[in-house]
């Protein structure tokens, strides 16, 4: 009773997790529940064994038993393993005392006194009972432990004989193998020491058999056939067989004088037969470079005659190709009516006819120029007409008009209206004129630093009312992407015939449309990626396309000024209902030249202008980098075939290549 009240006390602190430790045994889940196992264990582990009642020792030996399963091996700095031990024995320790004191009680007379008549004879005997129920369940415990240890010890060593006869296996195999790499290494060395003596015999029967150097000689010198009689090939094989005789000490000196004068005829006749051989040779070399030169010469002549007569035929023939450009130049000029009294169809077709004419090149000086003089005015004719068709007035008239009239730039000076007070039209009417009188007039510095302000004012505000522009344009366009759209993309049927290029200048916005999204002018047979376009020029003609020539460069310049970016405004809004309908389109821009300067400083031009465009449509229109292309080809493709400064060569072209790229 004194032990059980001394536990109690020293556990009053634990008494909540040792009733927790005792449900969680009796309850399934157990398992999962190793951190409240571990922490009841905690408190208990640090008291000594003796100390502990028979219960606290119990659950203590359960709780150490669970988390050895679960691969716990020390807590609070105690190896679990050592604590199970040492609780085991203080259980069969008490296990035997307390039969020993039941059997002492027995023997106790009735008379003497007992302890337990203080206390009531019902919690005596409640006492008793719970005891014996625990060490009951103890050395259940204990045995079932026990068992549990000796199964555990058996299966080790089991598998500590498995291992033992598998090393034993492994070690008679690696005898074995040693064994036998040791017969195959002496059947080895018997073998090569066979080979050895075989080798030392046949060495020695040859040597056996080999005549003496003087039979060798005399059985040389009975071939005594002149060497005038011999052939090349034979006088070399006695030769080396002589020389091969000689190489012995052991000759006698008769036989060694008789085989060296031999030797010295027959190198003397070996010589002269090779000098002759030589001889001939050369001969037959010099009979077949003879026949190769007159070969040649009479190839040369027939070539020569080839080309004459082929150069003749190229003079008549350009001479009628001449005599049939002339023609069509002639007839082209018998057209005097003026471009006013033409009607735009036909001021179109004239304009087209005079670009074919040009694309000749047996054409004479003076109907080129004149040709060129003609499509020089039929062309602004015909530009002027579209613009005025577009609400537009072309910016050549604007420029001469404001420096052939003083009143008009008397009106320019003094015109002081802010930019935000014009409407579009005549901001671009104000922007071209100032331009012109800047770049062309004769203006004193502070008129001059006036317009330069002016006009810098001017060109931000046309900026600003872009920019606005596009941004109305991309609410429209995510409006309208919401509901059904009219608008498609017609690729048509391979092998319909369109224009290869128009010039967006020349053309009105309905045809401008229908030409960017033609479908190719041939049936596409093979697809290229966009390094593979770049690297096949020749691919551009299989798609129809628009010439930009409505944007100016200056000089050497790659820029695109804001008041011209309203001559890409049909273009850029194609475009932009394109890649918002058909995100994956993509369109190609190509910078030309004309021949004036050097080739790499066309191409690098070329290129510069038609990165100016894109850069321009992507700062200006609602279209993605990576539906646009620019590529530069320099003077490659001249639409004018002349080496002379033209405006028709100086041009950027825009063409839809999405059905030439493959889509990786």
């Amino acid at each position: 009773m004194e032990r059980s009240r001394s536990t109690t006390k020293i556990f009053k602190n634990a008494g909540i997790a040792f009733v927790l430790g005792a449900s969680l045994f009796g309850t399934p889940s157990f398992a999962q529940q190793e951190g409240l196992a571990r922490e009841t264990l905690e408190q208990l582990v640090s008291v000594p064994p003796g100390k502990l009642s028979d219960s606290d020792l119990a659950l203590r030996i359960q709780l150490n038993r669970r988390l050895l399963n679960d691969n716990v091996s020390e807590v609070g700095g105690i190896k679990l393993r050592n604590l199970l031990r040492a609780d085991r024995q203080e259980m069969r320790k008490r296990g035997k005392a307390e039969d020993t004191q039941q059997e002492a009680a027995a023997e106790t007379p009735a008379e003497e006194p007992q302890a337990a008549e203080e206390e009531p004879a019902a919690e005596q005997q409640n006492d008793r009972q719970r005891r014996r129920a625990e060490r009951r369940a103890a050395r259940e415990q204990a045995a079932q432990d026990q068992a549990a240890q000796d199964a555990a010890a058996e299966e080790e060593r089991k598998q500590q004989e498995a291992a033992a006869a598998r090393a034993a296996a492994d070690k008679a195999a690696a005898a074995q193998a040693a064994s036998d790499k040791a017969a195959a290494d002496r059947a080895a060395a018997e073998q090569a020491a066979a080979e050895a003596e075989a080798k030392r015999a046949a060495e020695q029967q040859q040597s056996d058999q080999r005549p003496r150097p003087n039979r060798n000689a005399r059985q040389s010198l009975q071939d005594d056939r002149a060497s005038a009689d011999l052939n090349v090939a034979e006088l070399r094989d006695r030769i080396a067989d002589t020389e091969e005789i000689l190489k012995n000490d052991d000759i006698r000196r008769a036989l060694k004088r008789s085989l060296n004068d031999r030797v010295k005829a027959d190198r003397a006749a070996l010589e002269s037969k090779l000098a002759n051989r030589q001889e001939r040779r050369d001969d037959r070399q010099a009979e077949r470079t003879e026949n190769r030169q007159e070969r040649r010469a009479e190839r040369r002549e027939e070539r020569q005659a080839e080309r004459r007569a082929a150069r003749q035929d190229e003079r008549q023939e350009n001479r009628q190709d001449r005599r049939a450009d002339n023609q069509v130049a002639r007839q082209l000029l018998e057209d005097q009516r003026p471009a006013s009294q033409l009607g735009l169809p036909e001021l179109r077709d004239r304009v087209q006819r005079t670009r074919d004419a040009l694309q000749a090149e047996n054409m004479g000086d003076n109907l080129n120029q004149r040709l060129l003089a003609r499509l020089s005015e039929d062309r602004d004719a015909l530009r002027n007409r579209v613009a005025e068709r577009k609400g537009r007035s072309r910016d050549r008239q604007v420029r001469e008009q404001v420096l052939e009239n003083r009143e008009a730039r008397n009106e320019l000076l003094s015109d002081q209206r802010p930019s935000s007070r014009l409407d579009d039209s005549q901001l671009d009417r104000r922007i071209e004129q100032t331009g012109s009188l800047l770049e062309n007039g004769r203006l004193r510095p502070a008129v001059r630093a006036n317009l330069e302000l002016m006009l810098r004012s001017d060109r931000a505000e046309k900026r600003e009312r872009l920019l606005q522009a596009r941004e109305d344009r991309r609410r429209n366009l995510r409006r309208e992407a919401r509901q059904p759209r009219d608008f498609t993309i017609e690729l048509g049927q391979s092998g319909i015939r369109f224009n290869l290029d128009i010039v967006a200048a020349e053309e009105d916005n309905e045809t401008i449309q229908q030409q960017l999204l033609a479908p190719p002018r041939r049936e596409i047979r093979q697809q290229y990626s966009l390094n593979e376009f770049r690297q096949r020029p020749e691919l551009r003609d299989i798609m129809p396309g628009i010439e930009l020539d409505t944007i100016r460069f200056g000089t050497n310049e790659a820029f695109i000024r804001a008041e011209e970016i309203s001559n890409l405004d049909a273009i850029g809004e194609i475009i932009e209902e394109v890649v918002y309908s058909q995100p994956g389109e993509v369109f190609l821009i190509e910078g030309h030249t004309d021949a004036v300067g050097s080739d790499a400083y066309n191409y690098g031009l070329s290129e510069e202008r038609a990165l100016a465009v894109k850069e321009a449509l992507l700062d200006y229109f609602n279209i993605p980098a990576e539906s646009l292309v620019a590529i530069g080809y320099g003077e490659r493709y001249l639409r004018i075939p002349t080496p002379l400064a033209e405006q028709e060569n100086r041009r950027v072209s825009v063409r839809r290549i999405t059905p030439l790229l493959s889509s990786n």
